[in-house]
Parts: structure tokens; C-alpha cells; sequence
């Protein structure tokens, strides 16, 4: 096997040798003094911190205690960021002749909550009755109605109130509730025997297309409500505009105006229609 000379080494690799040789204790020395400078800053590092958090920690210890059990911070802080129940009217009983129409406005002061329930109207003589699916919109109100009920009397339960924090939703509703209601016209009764009808034309002005739109439609007389019915619009598309026709068995009497409400959970996407459809 061939072995390398001392021959075979460059000028500058015998150079570098000899320097290693004759300098190798001081390098030693040299590693040994910064391993042992780097330790001592740490050290010295640990140290201060150490002292910092002994002259803070009384300090920082009251602002925890404070945190922890002043009222403000804790259950205040808790309450104003919670959403405040919602605020419900009193019962209004319309109609006559065994068959009336219930109606309670519900208003939700939330800006940034939509709550969602189950609600039913109860009587006295009533059998058990289904409860319905029900929303408010952030800071809107809504009108839960049930019609063609027996008792002049009744009370609404609600449960399973379930509240979600909806951000921005000013900007969802301007994008997806643009609806254009127009052409209002009522049909009054000309004897008792004849229905109260009224005629709009609705459009949805938005980009989005729905399953199902309630329509809410409530008849006043001189400001007060006299009248309520709804109807579903099936496969209401954007841009569609739509005429729509409902009518009243019972004749309402006095009746000046109408005013038609879109009943419409925007916040639900399963009532979104693809674009494909």
C-alpha cells in the first residue's frame, strides 16, 4: 500500500500544521475562556430576571387578584359580552268566530348574535302542540304568527334558544337580502261572504338564489295590525320578479294598507340554491 511522504504536502499544509502544533494549548485556552464567558452571561442573564420578577411580583400579583375577582373584569365583563335576551310583545289575538290568528313580535338587540330557537303558541284547551323552528337576525325584529286556531286565548314557549356570533353581517345582509316589494293592492270584501285579497309584485334584487322565502303580510288598519297571513315563494331566484296573490277567507274590515315582510334566514346556507340550479 503506498504511503504518503512528507513530500507530498504543500508549503502551505506543513505551514498550517506547524501553526496548529505550536499554537494548540492556547487554542485550548482560548475555547476554555469563551465556553466559561457564554455561562457566565447566561448566568448572569438568569440572575436578572430573577430580580426583576422578585421587585414585580407583589405588583404583578395584585393585577392578577384583580383580574381574578374584581366584579368589572369578571362576571361585568362576562355579562356585556354575552347577548342580551330577547324581548318579546304581548300576545295579539286576531279574528272572530272560532278561528283566530296569533301574533308576538320579537326583537333581538344583538348587533352580532342571530338566535335561533324552537317556539309554540299554547292554549288552555289545546292538545300538545309541535314547536317550530324559529330566528332573529342580528339586531332585527320578526313576527311569529300561527293561524286558524279555535281559542281567543293562548301563550308562546319557547326553548332550545341557542344564540351565534355572526361577524360583519351588515355586509351579508346588504349582499344577500335585496328584495323589492311594489304594486301593493288590496281587494276589499264587497259583502261577508267574500275573502280580502291582496296583490304586490316582489323581486329579489340580490345574487343569490333561495329554496323557500316566507312572506309575511300583515293588514293595518289607521296604524294598528287587523290582518296576518304568510305564504312560501319556492325556487325564488335572483333577479326573478314575482306577482303574488293571498288572500283572507274571513273579510277583514277597515283595512287602509298592507305591509309585506320577508321572513328569510340569510344566515342559512342550506337555503341557498347552487348556481348550477
Amino acid at each position: 500500500m503506498d504511503k504518503t511522504s512528507s513530500s507530498d504536502l504543500t508549503d502551505s499544509q506543513l505551514k498550517l500544521s506547524y501553526w496548529y502544533v505550536t499554537h494548540k494549548l492556547s487554542l485550548r485556552r482560548a475555547w476554555r475562556i469563551f465556553v466559561i464567558v457564554v455561562v457566565c452571561l447566561v448566568w448572569l442573564y438568569i440572575i436578572w430576571q430573577l430580580v426583576i420578577f422578585g421587585m414585580t411580583y407583589k405588583s404583578l400579583q395584585q393585577n392578577i387578584q384583580t383580574m381574578l375577582f374584581s366584579p368589572d373584569m369578571s362576571l361585568s365583563a362576562i355579562e356585556k359580552s354575552a347577548p342580551q335576551p330577547l324581548s318579546i310583545s304581548d300576545m295579539n289575538v286576531l279574528g272572530s268566530n272560532n278561528e283566530y290568528n296569533y301574533l308576538v313580535q320579537v326583537n333581538n338587540s344583538n348587533n352580532n348574535w342571530l338566535a335561533q330557537f324552537q317556539y309554540r303558541f299554547t292554549t288552555p284547551s289545546s292538545t300538545e302542540q309541535d314547536f317550530h323552528s324559529g330566528f332573529v337576525l342580528p339586531g332585527d325584529h320578526k313576527y311569529l304568527m300561527d293561524l286558524s286556531k279555535a281559542s281567543p286565548s293562548a301563550s308562546l314557549e319557547i326553548r332550545d334558544m341557542n344564540w351565534s356570533k355572526v361577524n360583519k353581517f351588515e355586509l351579508t345582509q346588504n349582499k344577500m337580502s335585496q328584495f323589492i316589494i311594489d304594486n301593493i293592492d288590496i281587494t276589499k270584501p264587497s259583502n261577508a261572504s267574500d275573502p280580502t285579497k291582496v296583490y304586490f309584485t316582489i323581486k329579489n334584487d340580490s345574487a343569490y338564489s333561495y329554496w323557500e322565502v316566507d312572506l309575511q303580510v300583515l293588514l293595518m288598519s289607521n296604524g294598528s295590525i287587523v290582518g296576518i297571513n304568510h305564504i312560501i315563494l319556492n325556487s325564488f331566484r335572483y333577479g326573478e320578479n314575482r306577482g303574488v296573490n293571498i288572500l283572507w277567507n274571513n273579510p277583514v274590515s277597515n283595512v287602509d294598507s298592507a305591509i309585506v315582510i320577508p321572513n328569510l334566514n340569510i344566515l342559512d346556507g342550506s337555503n341557498v340554491m347552487p348556481l348550477s340550479q
